[in-house]
């Protein structure tokens, strides 16, 4: 749930020292976790719809900026941890890139967002030729 367990168990403690019947209380703490995995189901259906319109737009910088991006980081990572290691190994000069850590972040969620987006697809696919 997108990193919200200590946002809901604050919500959730906070009912329990409100609602003194426990059958309520669980009842209500329920009912928030089941809005909250719907906020959730809404936010990544938006971010889906994102990705299917930036990969059917006619601009090619719309459609492939993702994978430009993430190629980028391949070559960050490559020239850091590959090459500057070889280079510097054999007495070259070569400049290592500074990652910042918000790159590591973003290169977490592209490749789990590209795994994610195919796996789906794939299930999509399977669902829909099992329901013909």
């Amino acid at each position: 749930m997108f990193g919200w367990g200590d946002a809901v168990k604050g919500v959730t403690d906070l009912v329990g020292q409100f609602v003194e019947d426990k059958d309520k209380a669980n009842e209500l703490e329920a009912k928030i976790k089941n809005k909250l995995l719907s906020l959730e189901q809404e936010v990544i259906t938006a971010q889906r719809d994102v990705i299917v319109a930036e990969a059917n737009s006619q601009s090619f910088l719309a459609r492939n900026w993702r994978p430009i991006m993430m190629l980028t980081f391949v070559f960050i990572i490559a020239n850091n941890y590959i090459f500057f290691p070889y280079i510097s190994l054999f007495g070259g000069e070569a400049i290592k890139l500074e990652i910042p850590e918000d790159m590591w972040s973003l290169l977490k969620i592209g490749v789990g967002g590209y795994v994610m987006g195919r796996s789906g697809e794939k299930m999509v696919e399977s669902y829909a030729k099992n329901r013909n």
